[in-house]
């Protein structure tokens, strides 16, 4: 089917159909194109750059700093 695609007469010859090509209409272009919008935004999806742009913002967090303590001195085994 691959090798013969552009060829419907030697499809013919092995019972085969050629493939139908339809081009889709401008109504069923844009009802596509309202469903794809209306899913991204049931799914909050975005893009790679909307994503970079979503900063979060966090509140009520104590960072507490670590001091270092006396450095400990290794042990001699003999």
């Amino acid at each position: 089917m691959a090798t013969f695609s552009r060829s419907p007469d030697v499809l013919a010859v092995f019972g085969l159909a050629p493939r139908k090509t339809t081009t889709p209409t401008v109504q069923v272009l844009a009802a596509a194109a309202a469903k794809r919008e209306a899913t991204r935004k049931a799914r909050n999806t975005m893009g790679s750059k909307q994503r970079k742009a979503v900063k979060g913002a966090v509140t009520g967090v104590v960072v507490t700093p670590v001091v270092a303590g006396p450095p400990i001195e290794p042990l001699h085994t003999a």
